[in-house]
């Protein structure tokens, strides 16, 4: 290692002194490296390979699959911002709910004397119903984010298939091309 270019302190480490190091910080590496990796570079491989193969197939299906692929990421964006956001709310919604219920609890000896704990333990109520319906509001929300992207494959297949099917009625012989390229769509 040139002692120019190696950072301040690293030249007094020594190569078993700079393997400890290094290597301590290399075992944090192993969840990206054997989880996070092989699992990205196969959700960008797969549908590439996919696409180059219908493209040997038929290159105007794989353009309009590519197009709507291409959508995709845009509108799950889209969704998953609202989805965050409402996230964000019922966890703020929980967090009041959760220091009413630890006041209510803390003071709980103190209310029952004075005779005041059946109203805040009815606020309580009120308040792990409205958290009940807010939970219940961001279910429908991920729900629909999962419906888009359904939507969107299914639009994105018909599409495929009109065209096919077109091609087919106008007399072309592409049934075997055809049948491979919508089972390879979706």
């Amino acid at each position: 290692m040139d002692a120019r270019a190696a950072p301040e302190g690293w030249t007094e480490l020594g190569p078993g002194g700079l393997t400890t190091l290094i290597g301590s910080e290399v075992d944090e590496l192993d969840p990206f490296v054997g989880r996070v990796l092989p699992r990205a570079v196969l959700a960008l491989a797969v549908p590439a390979l996919l696409l180059a193969w219908i493209a040997g197939l038929d290159p105007v299906s794989a353009g309009l699959a590519g197009g709507i692929l291409l959508l995709a990421p845009v509108l799950a964006g889209l969704v998953g911002a609202d989805t965050a956001a409402a996230v964000r709310r019922r966890l703020a919604s929980l967090e009041r709910l959760a220091d009413r219920f630890d006041a209510l609890v803390a003071g709980l000896p103190l209310l029952r004397a004075f005779g005041r704990a059946a109203e805040h333990e009815r606020a309580v109520t009120a308040s792990g119903e409205e958290v009940r319906t807010a939970t219940l509001a961001t279910l429908r929300i991920a729900l629909l984010a999962g419906l888009v992207l359904e939507l969107l494959a299914a639009v994105g297949t018909a599409l495929v298939a009109v065209r096919l099917g077109l091609r087919l009625d106008a007399g072309q012989r592409i049934l075997p091309s055809a049948l491979a390229v919508l089972m390879l769509v979706p």
